[in-house]
Protein backbone atom coordinates (compact mmCIF):
# COMPACT_ATOMS: atom_id res chain seq x y z
CA UNK A 1 0.00 0.00 0.00
CA UNK A 2 1.21 3.68 -0.87
CA UNK A 3 0.85 6.96 0.90
CA UNK A 4 -1.99 8.63 -0.69
CA UNK A 5 -1.85 11.29 1.88
CA UNK A 6 -0.49 14.70 1.07
CA UNK A 7 3.17 15.90 2.18
CA UNK A 8 2.85 19.25 3.86
CA UNK A 9 5.64 21.31 3.46
CA UNK A 10 6.74 23.36 6.84
CA UNK A 11 5.87 27.06 7.03
CA UNK A 12 8.41 29.32 7.84
CA UNK A 13 7.25 31.37 10.91
CA UNK A 14 8.67 34.83 12.16
CA UNK A 15 7.70 36.69 15.17
CA UNK A 16 7.01 40.29 14.82
CA UNK A 17 8.72 41.75 17.61
CA UNK A 18 7.82 45.71 16.21
CA UNK A 19 4.49 46.02 18.78
CA UNK A 20 6.39 44.43 21.86
CA UNK A 21 9.35 46.92 21.31
CA UNK A 22 7.14 50.14 21.22
CA UNK A 23 5.18 48.54 24.33
CA UNK A 24 8.54 48.70 25.77
CA UNK A 25 8.99 52.24 24.65
CA UNK A 26 6.05 53.58 26.03
CA UNK A 27 6.37 51.69 29.24
CA UNK A 28 9.62 53.15 29.56
CA UNK A 29 8.96 56.96 29.13
CA UNK A 30 5.71 56.39 31.38
CA UNK A 31 8.34 55.06 34.15
CA UNK A 32 10.86 57.88 33.60
CA UNK A 33 7.82 60.88 33.69
CA UNK A 34 6.35 59.27 36.43
CA UNK A 35 9.54 58.94 38.32
CA UNK A 36 9.87 60.76 41.71
CA UNK A 37 13.46 61.61 42.80
CA UNK A 38 14.49 62.44 46.48
CA UNK A 39 17.84 63.50 47.50
CA UNK A 40 19.58 61.86 49.80
CA UNK A 41 20.94 63.66 52.71
CA UNK A 42 24.34 62.56 54.15
CA UNK A 43 25.80 63.45 57.91
CA UNK A 44 28.37 66.21 58.27
CA UNK A 45 31.51 65.15 59.57
CA UNK A 46 33.33 67.88 61.49
CA UNK A 47 37.12 67.39 61.88
CA UNK A 48 37.63 68.73 65.79
CA UNK A 49 41.46 68.75 65.11
CA UNK A 50 40.61 72.47 63.80
CA UNK A 51 38.55 73.63 66.40
CA UNK A 52 39.04 75.82 68.97
CA UNK A 53 39.67 74.42 72.20
CA UNK A 54 37.17 74.29 75.04
CA UNK A 55 38.10 75.66 78.50
CA UNK A 56 38.09 72.83 81.25
CA UNK A 57 35.17 74.74 83.67
CA UNK A 58 32.82 74.14 81.04
CA UNK A 59 31.80 70.06 80.45
CA UNK A 60 31.72 68.38 77.43
CA UNK A 61 28.76 65.52 77.24
CA UNK A 62 31.02 62.57 75.02
CA UNK A 63 29.30 59.21 73.80
CA UNK A 64 31.57 56.47 73.94
CA UNK A 65 30.58 53.75 70.96
CA UNK A 66 32.38 50.73 71.55
CA UNK A 67 33.10 48.00 69.06
CA UNK A 68 30.00 45.88 70.79
CA UNK A 69 27.46 48.74 69.84
CA UNK A 70 27.30 49.41 73.70
CA UNK A 71 27.14 53.80 74.66
CA UNK A 72 28.66 55.12 77.01
CA UNK A 73 27.38 59.16 78.27
CA UNK A 74 30.40 60.65 80.27
CA UNK A 75 31.17 57.29 82.01
CA UNK A 76 27.38 55.84 82.41
CA UNK A 77 26.25 53.05 80.28
CA UNK A 78 22.76 53.29 78.26
CA UNK A 79 20.81 51.41 76.18
CA UNK A 80 19.98 52.64 72.24
CA UNK A 81 16.30 53.61 73.69
CA UNK A 82 17.38 55.91 76.88
CA UNK A 83 20.50 58.17 74.57
CA UNK A 84 18.10 61.03 73.52
CA UNK A 85 16.49 61.20 76.82
CA UNK A 86 19.62 61.14 78.38
CA UNK A 87 21.46 63.64 76.56
CA UNK A 88 18.26 65.88 76.23
CA UNK A 89 18.90 65.71 80.68
CA UNK A 90 22.45 66.61 80.42
CA UNK A 91 21.58 69.25 78.05
CA UNK A 92 19.46 71.20 80.49
CA UNK A 93 21.26 70.93 82.79
CA UNK A 94 24.59 72.18 81.75
CA UNK A 95 23.22 74.56 78.68
CA UNK A 96 26.73 75.37 77.46
CA UNK A 97 28.42 71.92 77.04
CA UNK A 98 29.76 70.97 73.95
CA UNK A 99 28.72 67.79 72.54
CA UNK A 100 31.45 65.01 71.37
CA UNK A 101 31.21 61.45 69.53
CA UNK A 102 34.16 58.74 69.68
CA UNK A 103 33.50 55.72 67.91
CA UNK A 104 35.16 52.16 68.00
CA UNK A 105 36.72 51.52 64.48
CA UNK A 106 34.89 48.55 64.81
CA UNK A 107 31.29 49.63 65.92
CA UNK A 108 28.45 49.31 63.60
CA UNK A 109 27.16 52.86 61.60
CA UNK A 110 23.69 52.38 62.87
CA UNK A 111 24.89 53.10 66.65
CA UNK A 112 26.65 56.51 65.43
CA UNK A 113 23.65 57.40 63.57
CA UNK A 114 21.60 56.95 66.85
CA UNK A 115 24.84 59.07 68.91
CA UNK A 116 24.26 62.04 66.19
CA UNK A 117 20.54 61.41 66.50
CA UNK A 118 20.96 61.86 69.89
CA UNK A 119 22.97 65.50 69.89
CA UNK A 120 20.57 66.92 67.41
CA UNK A 121 17.57 66.07 69.35
CA UNK A 122 19.14 67.91 72.17
CA UNK A 123 19.82 70.86 69.98
CA UNK A 124 23.45 70.61 69.77
CA UNK A 125 23.80 71.85 65.87
CA UNK A 126 28.03 70.79 65.48
CA UNK A 127 28.93 66.92 66.43
CA UNK A 128 32.34 66.49 66.18
CA UNK A 129 32.94 62.26 65.40
CA UNK A 130 36.62 60.92 66.83
CA UNK A 131 37.72 57.13 66.64
CA UNK A 132 38.83 55.44 69.18
CA UNK A 133 42.37 54.58 69.49
CA UNK A 134 43.19 51.06 69.86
Amino acid sequence: MKNTYPVLEKEQTDINLTPMLDVVFILLIFFVVTATFTREFGVDVYNPASAIPIPDDVQTISIVIEEDGSFHVNGRVLAEGSLTPYVMHLRAEFPDAGFSVLVSPDAYIEATVAAIDAGRSAGFERIPITELEQ
